[in-house]
């Protein structure tokens, strides 16, 4: 069976916490995830905290085809996302392709929205985030929703629930728990 192989755009000003917690997670359950820069052939990228990130590949590099899935960070840097035609067309594309998954946290549900892609699903998004959700029915006291191949998530601080939904959808619930209990063994919670 291929492995599955993700991509994580990452761009100026996106949200470290989604991205690095997103990323580890899912690298721990043995998904592949390549780090994309959608700022063109720069491949260090500035978080909106400060926090440099290396790319694996730019975007120009970044062929879609050989990805099951792409995610989406939130972060200030999703305003100029949102005028980033290439971007948001590529998503678009991509969000109608047979079986391909398209996950989304914080403000960047709204790249889905701009994209067509929440027309009727189920969604959570940061509140106040709200620009390009029409036809989608919003959750945003949940933490993360998956509805189809689209999954989206609240806020930095649901991105560890984020990724283990991600983990679910693409590797089902035993291989989320499992990843759960080994990031936070029931003994620990025990002591809270």
């Amino acid at each position: 069976m291929n492995k599955v192989k993700l991509a994580i755009f990452i761009f100026d000003g996106f949200e470290e916490i989604e991205a690095v917690t997103t990323i580890d997670l899912l690298r721990r359950a043995n998904i592949l995830v390549d780090i994309v820069s959608v700022e063109n052939k720069k491949k260090l990228i500035k978080g909106s905290h400060y926090i440099e990130i290396s790319a694996d590949i730019s975007w120009d590099e970044f062929n879609a085809e050989l990805y099951n899935g792409i995610i989406i960070p939130g972060g200030p840097g999703i305003n100029k996302l949102l005028l980033n035609e290439q971007v948001v067309e590529m998503v678009k594309k991509f969000g109608h392709a047979n079986n391909k998954t398209i996950a989304a946290i914080c403000a960047a549900p709204q790249i889905l929205g701009k994209s067509g892609l929440l027309v009727g699903k189920k969604v959570t998004h940061f509140p106040g985030c709200k620009q390009f959700m029409d036809g989608a029915f919003e959750e945003i006291d949940k933490a993360a929703i998956a509805d189809g191949n689209i999954i989206t998530g609240a806020s930095a601080g649901v991105s560890q629930t984020f990724a283990l939904k991600i983990v679910e959808h693409l590797k089902g619930i035993e291989a989320s728990t499992l990843l759960y209990n080994q990031i936070c063994p029931p003994v620990f919670l025990a002591q809270q």
